[in-house]
Parts: structure tokens; sequence; C-alpha cells
């Protein structure tokens, strides 16, 4: 399966190596309970189907949840996407943005949307842990990242495809 899924164009993280990605069935899971080296885990996307010599505005939407552990406790309840390449987050100037999964009800899947401004055929998009000093486990599914609707973006769009991680 892993390497179905770096054969459709993602890859692991350089920053983080690539046995703190496990593909579950239907998710993946992030990162491990401990580690000297570090606890996170990371994807890239491939470089986004836009125009040569445009520019996009991306709505980019996912699922994530935290991992909670036998005896309930939970990991930090914080992941990021970062983008690589032209393009910013939900202003800009900002090139990451760090989402908190909530923890009323930590084995809940909740969905999570950003725009990214400024994306071109350069552009990839890196959804990884936070926390590198301490187990970081969490979930990730229902990539979806489609040209925003011009309502959102206020200007003119290229085209871009739909990118689905499963």
């Amino acid at each position: 399966a892993y390497d179905a899924l770096v054969g459709s164009g993602w890859k692991t993280d350089d920053n983080k190596l690539k046995e703190r990605v496990y593909l579950r069935i239907g998710y993946v899971k992030m990162g491990r309970g401990s580690n000297a080296a570090g606890c996170g885990g990371g994807l890239v996307t491939p470089a986004l189907d836009i125009k040569k010599n445009c520019a996009s505005t991306l709505k980019v939407s996912f699922k994530c949840c935290i991992y909670v552990a036998a005896n309930g406790k939970w990991d930090p309840s914080t992941m990021q996407v970062r983008v690589i390449g032209p393009g910013t987050i939900n202003d800009d100037v900002s090139t990451g943005k760090v989402f908190v999964m909530q923890t009323e009800r930590p084995v809940e899947w909740e969905e999570k949307t950003l725009l990214v401004y400024g994306a071109t055929n350069a552009t990839q998009l890196v959804f990884e842990s936070v926390e590198e000093t301490k187990a970081n486990r969490w979930f990730l599914d229902d990539v979806q990242i489609v040209k925003a609707p011009m309502a959102l973006s206020g200007r003119y769009l290229a085209a871009v495809s739909y990118t689905h991680l499963r």
C-alpha cells in the first residue's frame, strides 16, 4: 500500500522518516509513540496540476483525528499544513497553518479547511506533525484539493484537478 501511495505522487516528508507514516485501511496514521530522533510524521502532495504560468486559489479540506492510547490518554492535539514552493495559506504571508484537534471527543474525525493563495504547478502541500519531542500520533483522511469558488478567491482561477489520498 505504501508503494501505491508513493506511486501516485505522494511522498513522505524529507524531514520525517517514512517509518513514521503508517497506512491503515482507508486512512493514514502519522507519528510514533516514542523515538529519540523525533516522533512526528508527514506526507507531501505531488506538485499540483495547475496550468503552467498560472496561479490559483485552492480550497484544501481534510479530516484528522488525534490518537488515543488504550489508557485513555491522547497525544498532542496539533498538526499543520505547510506550503512548499509558491503560495500562502489563508493570507498573503503565511506558509503554514497549525490546526488544533479537539479533545472533548478525541476519537471523532474533524473536518478542517484552508485556502492556498497563489498556488502554481510548482506548489506542494505538506500535512505533518507539529510536536517532535514526544509522542505525536494522529490520523489523516479524505484530503481534497480543489479550485476555490470565485466567491472565496475574488480573482480569476486556472484549472486544478481533484487530488484525493485514497
